[in-house]
């Protein structure tokens, strides 16, 4: 395209800033596009997670799950030994109950659905007389916890914590 009223220098400067403009269209095309594209990809990954979440709660509510000072608790219904009792609140995403001091003690006592069975706890001395939380391999300090009969009809009390 030539234009009368211009220079050849004047023409060239035009065509030369028509090319630089077209060229930043297009990558600011291509930005756009790759924008929109990460955005998709990011709003994916949320709803995926919200999912994911809501799932996780109507699995907390389907569970019956109690909110007691920070944590959760989750009393179950079939019987398990200790051991069992301590893998399954792993894989329900918490681990088995670290009783800290008389006030949850009697919180758990007072809320368990069957009073006339036990409940295990996270207590274990795999070496001998040494008594520690499951948890975080603490000494026991608290010792005054409600205790089952040691029959096969404890279950477990899992705990979540709150973060």
């Amino acid at each position: 395209m030539s234009l009368p009223c211009l220079t050849n220098e004047s023409e060239k400067d035009f065509d030369d800033s028509r090319k630089a403009l077209s060229a930043l269209e297009t990558y600011l095309g291509s930005t756009v596009n790759t924008l929109e594209s990460d955005i998709q990809k990011t709003l994916n990954t949320l709803k995926s997670h919200l999912g994911t979440l809501k799932s996780f709660g109507r699995r907390f509510q389907k569970k019956k799950w109690l909110k007691h000072n920070g944590h959760c608790y989750y009393f179950a219904h079939e019987k398990h030994d200790w051991f069992t009792a301590e893998r399954r609140c792993r894989e329900i995403g918490g681990y088995i109950v670290k009783v800290d001091d008389s006030s949850e003690n009697t919180w758990i006592s007072d809320n368990r659905p069957k009073k006339n069975v036990g409940y295990w706890i996270g207590l274990t001395d795999l070496k001998e007389g040494d008594w520690r939380w499951t948890f975080d391999q603490s000494n026991v300090t608290y010792k005054q916890w409600s205790n089952g009969n040691g029959s096969k009809e404890l279950r477990l009390i899992a705990l979540l914590t709150i973060l």
